[in-house]
């Protein structure tokens, strides 16, 4: 089957690439980010700290977004830009009812911890979502050490949904696997069966990302490149044999071929202190992407209606966000200041910490 390239969110729109040099744009986004809660349940290990904001965006601003966006949207996420759990919110089952309004999104995708459901909010994910991105680093006993959930009613969960896909046969609805690498767990993603048997149509790995806490260095891939080549080479044998979809985000930095030209001294037996994050590692530049096409193509708004244009950029006050129009929204000082930079060597640390132009 061999690796895919995510479709949807991020993947570059092919009418996009003729107006990076623009920073006024004439036609909406074509893709949304949007936040329905500020609140996570969970704690895990490798977070900066459990979202704590209980506030939901008002229904004006629900309204403003379904009304005037949604129309002309190809793409729509919700969570992924401010490490919320959407599951939580009151109005989830609101937004989707005046989404199912609307003309059929092509795609439509929920990151999720997937730690709080039920029958009906099964019923409604089955029915109206393309895609749902579930969030794991290990399984079994290693899950429960990171995220301090049952592994079982994780599982559970999980089984929910799909017998709410079996229920609808109308239900577009497929499950991805997004796996945050970290090195005490990284074997676990080999168990590529078990997903299979789940559902699981498409694994995404992603880097672990030291936060400062106690423990996290130790987890940190870049403390054994050979141990993690060895393992992707092991995890794309399995994907190849089982037909499993995958994507790997930082195959490029942990090639036979980088690893063999890393010095072999002496000296370099003792881990080096990992860089900081805000300046890439010359490996990490040499693999940049040549333009990053997000801020011509998506709006991300939080549940207090912050504006941003990815899920790396911090957001920024947008006041009175829902008297706006779509067009001064979305060519505010702050959207055109972007885009002029976003692609040159003034870019952002944001722009640089991330995975998306980093591969």
């Amino acid at each position: 089957m061999g690796p895919v390239v995510s479709p949807g969110m991020f993947t570059p729109d092919p009418d996009t690439g003729t107006l990076l040099t623009e920073t006024h744009l004439n036609r909406p986004p074509v893709k949304l980010m949007f936040s329905l809660i500020g609140l996570c349940n969970l704690d895990c290990m490798h977070c900066a700290g459990p979202a704590k904001d209980p506030a939901t965006p008002s229904l004006e601003l629900i309204d403003w977004v379904v009304d005037g966006l949604i129309p002309n949207i190809r793409a729509v996420r919700l969570g992924g830009n401010d490490n919320t759990e959407q599951l939580l919110s009151p109005k989830l089952l609101y937004f989707l009812d005046r989404v199912a309004t609307k003309p059929q999104l092509q795609h439509f995708t929920m990151v999720t911890n997937l730690s709080v459901i039920d029958p009906a909010l099964a019923d409604a994910i089955a029915g109206q979502l393309t895609l749902l991105e579930l969030s794991i680093e290990g399984t079994g006993a290693n899950y429960e050490t990171v995220r301090g959930f049952s592994w079982d009613r994780f599982v559970s969960h999980i089984e929910m949904l799909n017998a709410a896909r079996d229920r609808n046969p109308e239900s577009r609805l497929k499950l991805q696997l997004d796996i945050c690498s970290m090195l005490s767990y990284l074997e676990d993603a080999l168990e590529v069966e078990r997903f299979r048997d789940w559902g699981v149509e498409r694994i995404v790995l992603r880097e672990f990302g030291s936060r400062g806490k106690p423990g996290h260095a130790e987890n940190l891939l870049s403390r054994d490149p050979d141990r993690v080549a060895r393992f992707l080479e092991r995890f794309k044998e399995k994907c190849e044999q089982l037909s499993m979809r995958y994507v790997i985000t930082y195959e490029n930095r942990f090639s036979p071929q980088r690893i063999s030209l890393q010095p072999t001294s002496a000296a370099a037996a003792t881990p080096a202190k990992p860089a900081a994050a805000a300046a890439p590692s010359k490996a990490v530049a040499e693999q940049m992407l040549p333009d990053c096409h997000q801020p011509w193509e998506i709006i991300s708004i939080s549940h207090r209606g912050e504006v941003s244009a990815c899920c790396r950029y911090p957001f920024w006050a947008e006041p009175e966000l829902v008297s706006k129009t779509i067009d001064a929204a979305w060519n505010s000082a702050s959207f055109r200041n972007l885009r002029s930079r976003v692609n040159t060597p003034e870019l952002e640390d944001a722009c640089r910490r991330c995975e998306f132009k980093h591969r």
